[in-house]
């Protein structure tokens, strides 16, 4: 028996279409530690009378909801895709055809910025392998405290997840949907094998039915009908199932006299046009928790990291391009818009996890006193623009890779510079980011050489 390590940890990546339910390929990353993300329940304490003085069990409480962190390496390809999570707006044009590109992220100030992921964590050797749902990132921070590998340190929440694998289509299957199902929750008994999917009726027959079974055998299909649920949008939505002897396939049994209420569900991501590729008799099967081989994840090509080194910082006045550079010692860039979690009816899980509230960008900045100037705009309510600039190297004569950030107004939350011995005498200053009436607290301009084709929001 071997310990899992950190090192052999595994992790990939993709984007939702559709919020907790996923779709498409995984991308695998070489991750910093630390690394979390995992699907936890809580137990509400019981509130009866208890003449004995001892704990008595409790219900199962809310599940889901959990941390999620992310550390990556800071390369200017890396950004891309989480950029487009944080700022949920995103014009991508090709400045060069076929090398260079340039991608404008701006906040999308609706109240809701509907981008969410879902990953696989694997602890190897095949100790533990889960998928995550509903990933939603919340804060965004990097530190560019000397020259070295800078952690592109991220925060945020995750909504559910599965330990099957992830399912396979049957090579006999006619229909045309280009997804796959998902199935979401724990397996009451793992030992009784893979979980198959298998289509009984099609959105032309009537609408979309399927059957579960749960066997390493040859499935009898003998269980009862699912039908296709939808949301208020028209979206495929969330089905708990029940196997060939019609009792459920997930953790619905009373505990401790309690019940609990932790389904097997499964859904065909899309529309009711989406659904109309599968054909009757088309089947899927994911493999049970701890039995399946890691999927293909391709790593993002051509990472170009930057750190201290790379980066310039200046400042002009609100609406003006007359910039001042400045040499800083350290900088910190963070980006914030906090996560709500919403509990509902029909599950235990999250509902939804959105973004809330006001979009908080912040710089904190140290360097040796030189002027006046942050002083300055503390002492009298001043406010400057700003920019963080990282200048990456050179794609051809005319264009090189980097990332701008832009702030069209900063004030002055925090300021020290203390006197504290005879040596240079350094400041430091946090700058927080605000409208100026017109443009919004922070645009991030990225060019590289990666044409990336952001994910769509909702």
């Amino acid at each position: 028996m071997r310990p899992a390590t950190g090192n052999a940890a595994v992790f990939g990546l993709g984007w939702e279409p559709r919020f907790g339910q996923p779709a498409g390929a995984l991308t695998a990353y070489d991750v910093l530690l630390p690394l979390a993300g995992h699907v936890m329940g809580t137990e509400a304490p019981s509130g009866a009378i208890n003449k004995t003085g001892y704990v008595r069990a409790g219900i199962p409480g809310d599940k889901g909801g959990n941390d999620f962190e992310l550390h990556l390496p800071l390369s200017i390809e890396h950004t891309l895709e989480f950029f487009s999570h944080y700022f949920g707006s995103v014009v991508h044009q090709e400045l060069v055809p076929g090398t260079v590109y340039r991608d404008t992220f701006t906040p999308l100030l609706d109240g809701l910025i509907n981008r969410s992921a879902w990953g696989l964590l694997g602890l190897e050797p095949s100790i533990d392998r889960r998928l995550l749902y509903g990933i939603r990132l919340a804060a965004l921070e990097m530190a560019f405290t000397a020259n070295e590998e800078v952690d592109m340190a991220m925060t945020g929440h995750v909504q559910h997840g599965s330990r099957c694998g992830l399912a396979v289509a049957d090579v006999a299957n006619t229909g045309t949907y280009t997804e796959l199902p998902a199935l979401r929750g724990p397996v009451k008994t793992v030992a009784n094998g893979a979980i198959h999917i298998q289509v009984t009726r099609t959105v032309a027959g009537g609408g979309l039915r399927w059957k579960v079974e749960q066997t390493d055998g040859a499935p009898t299909w003998t269980g009862p009908e699912h039908d296709a649920r939808f949301d208020a949008q028209g979206h495929s939505d969330w089905v708990d199932c029940q196997g060939a002897d019609g009792l459920d396939l997930g953790l619905t049994d009373d505990i401790n006299g309690a019940a609990n209420w932790d389904p097997l569900e499964v859904v065909f991501p899309g529309t009711s046009a989406d659904l109309a590729d599968l054909a009757i008799g088309d089947t899927f099967t994911a493999a049970a928790p701890g039995t399946w081989p890691l999927p293909a994840m391709p790593l993002v090509p051509d990472t170009t990291k930057v750190h201290r080194a790379h980066l310039i910082v200046r400042h002009a006045e609100v609406g003006g391009t007359n910039w001042q550079e400045t040499y800083v010692n350290g900088a910190v860039f963070k980006y914030v818009y906090e996560n709500r979690i919403q509990g509902a009816s029909r599950t235990r899980y999250p509902w939804l996890i959105t973004g809330e509230g006001d979009i908080m960008p912040e710089v904190s900045l140290e360097r040796e006193v030189v002027d006046r100037v942050f002083d300055d705009i503390a002492d009298r309510h001043e406010r400057r623009r700003l920019q963080l600039e990282l200048r990456g190297p050179q794609i051809d004569a005319s264009y090189r890779k980097g990332i701008v950030f832009d702030y069209p107004q900063v004030r002055t939350s925090e300021y020290s510079a203390p006197i504290s011995d005879k040596n240079v005498l350094t400041e430091a200053v946090t700058l927080v980011a605000e409208t100026d009436g017109v443009n919004p607290p922070v645009t991030a301009t990225v060019t590289s050489s990666r044409n990336y084709s952001p994910t769509p929001a909702e």
